[in-house]
């Protein structure tokens, strides 16, 4: 019998554990590579609230419960959803990681997961790492004997990759990956950004794949018509634009933030509901009730990556408004291909956008694309990204 080969993926939040761009195309892959009978997939996840490993889809999961360093998006989340002595803790946990990281200058997101990937993939044999990630910081978990151990078996794929330059935070600089990393994907638009990686031949464009979701039949709790944004308010992203433009807009039309917007935001945008985000089914739960997506694209100095949110809206098959500055993003052009798609420049003036805005939800509320998506994104396919990786691990 052929020896099974394996494969390690390290990333920071596998789905569902954290409904995170991330976890969920990273679940998506290790579940078609299991499906090939020579291959056995580990996936190695940080956890803010799942103890045990598990197995799901011949996919093994293990997670490293760390409560000190809980992101603050979803420790918000906790805290509105646990019980009373649970919020104590990961109250007093979060606070301390804050006061450590403040007087020792460390990261301690990572310091407790670091010595955990070290230890297991050190005492377990594999034959190949896979780092899946949109944070360069997942990186630092390896160490000089692992790099050894695995030099020449190592792929990074890149998701959502150097938004507010952090592959300068993580001091990773391109020839130490590339001396690590014998495959590397990385999003079209910040490979083409960046000529000296076309020098590369383990350096590969890829684009963020898409999960296409069955047509929602749900009936909504209201008449309402809701527009929804679910997501962080990066400041590399065109927000206080957005809000301005939808500020003013009439009152039968509900505007809700699903985000971490600060206390400012949330003052001088009175007409826009603000809620904490929400994960998992919940979140599900959400964009069902959604009947256009909220979409904020990219200022110009980072426009080397399209958010996920909109490959995610683009799968849900809904209308999309996508708000933006740059008139040559990559987002627009990945948009321009869809039905359903309104881009509003937030330099334009207000009124105009907004009467805009209106009459696209009067032509298009309650409908769904009707175009052949799958194949008009067919580089957007989960398979071929798969595929991908299949072949370098096959053929090594």
């Amino acid at each position: 019998m052929e020896p099974k080969i394996k494969i390690a993926f390290i990333i920071e939040y596998y789905f569902p554990i954290r409904h995170d761009a991330s976890g969920k195309i990273c679940k998506q892959i290790c579940e078609r590579l299991s499906l090939s009978r020579n291959v056995e997939i580990t996936v190695f996840s940080m956890s803010d609230m799942i103890r045990k490993s598990y197995y799901e889809n011949r996919v093994f999961v293990v997670p490293k419960i760390i409560y000190r360093n809980i992101y603050r998006p979803q420790f918000l989340y906790l805290i509105n959803t646990i019980d009373f002595s649970k919020k104590i803790k990961l109250t007093s946990s979060y606070v301390c990681s804050k006061i450590i990281n403040l007087v020792l200058g460390k990261d301690s997101q990572i310091d407790g997961y670091t010595s955990f990937i070290n230890k297991y993939i050190s005492d377990k044999k594999f034959d190949y790492i896979v780092f899946c990630c949109g944070n360069y910081k997942i990186l630092k978990v390896i160490d000089k004997n692992i790099e050894e151990k695995y030099k020449g078996k190592m792929i990074l794929y890149s998701l959502d990759p150097f938004y507010e330059n952090k592959l300068k935070q993580a001091s990773f600089s391109f020839s130490k990956i590339n001396d690590e990393f014998s495959l590397i994907m990385v999003p079209p638009a910040f490979f083409h950004n960046h000529p000296e990686l076309k020098k590369n031949n383990n350096v590969i464009p890829v684009n963020f794949p898409i999960v296409w979701a069955e047509e929602d039949k749900t009936i909504k709790k209201n008449n309402k018509i809701t527009l929804c944004y679910f997501g962080s308010f990066y400041n590399v992203r065109d927000n206080e634009g957005a809000c301005a433009i939808l500020n003013n807009l009439p009152e039968y039309i509900e505007i809700i933030f699903y985000t971490d917007a600060v206390p400012s935001i949330k003052k001088r945008f009175k007409r826009i509901t603000f809620k904490s985000f929400v994960f998992g089914r919940d979140l599900e739960k959400a964009q069902r009730q959604t009947d256009f997506f909220i979409n904020i694209d990219n200022d110009l100095q980072h426009s080397d990556y399209v958010p996920s949110k909109t490959y995610e809206y683009i799968g849900l098959k809904k209308p999309i408004i996508t708000f933006f500055s740059n008139k040559n993003s990559y987002t627009l052009k990945d948009l321009s291909k869809y039905d359903l798609s309104l881009t509003v420049d937030i330099n334009e003036n207000i009124l105009e956008s907004q009467n805009r805005i209106i009459e696209y939800i009067k032509q298009n509320n309650g409908i769904f694309s009707k175009l052949n998506l799958p194949f008009i994104y067919r580089e957007n396919n989960l398979d071929s990204i798969t595929k991908i990786i299949k072949n370098f691990v096959l053929t090594k």
